[in-house]
């Protein structure tokens, strides 16, 4: 069985948990992941990628790749988001940086 732990709160991507989100009944496994963060989803999807079986787990490794790519989406996003003042604030102060960068 593919079980990916992650963390010392023992978050868990399994199969079981995967084969739940593809099943028409998985509204429990939709449930417990969107009661992770989207961090811990994100590192949990890997860790079930970097460990899957070749051939074996090709729908839920598709699965578990669109999820991570959703979720890595929306932390890169809100990285930036966090960014943006700070950055902006440092461009506009700063010939120096700007140098660095080339404008």
């Amino acid at each position: 069985s593919n079980v990916c732990i992650y963390s010392s709160k023992r978050i868990m991507i399994t199969a079981e948990l995967l084969d739940a989100l593809l099943s028409p009944n998985g509204k429990q496994a939709e449930s417990h992941l969107e009661s992770m963060t989207s961090d811990d989803r994100a590192r949990g999807f890997l860790q079930f990628l970097i460990s899957s079986q070749p051939n074996t787990d090709d729908a839920r490794c598709m699965l578990a790749s669109v999820l991570l790519r959703r979720d890595l989406s929306g932390l890169v996003a809100s990285l930036l988001l966090e960014m943006v003042n700070p950055l902006v604030s440092l461009f506009i102060g700063s010939n120096q940086i700007k140098r660095h960068i080339s404008f």
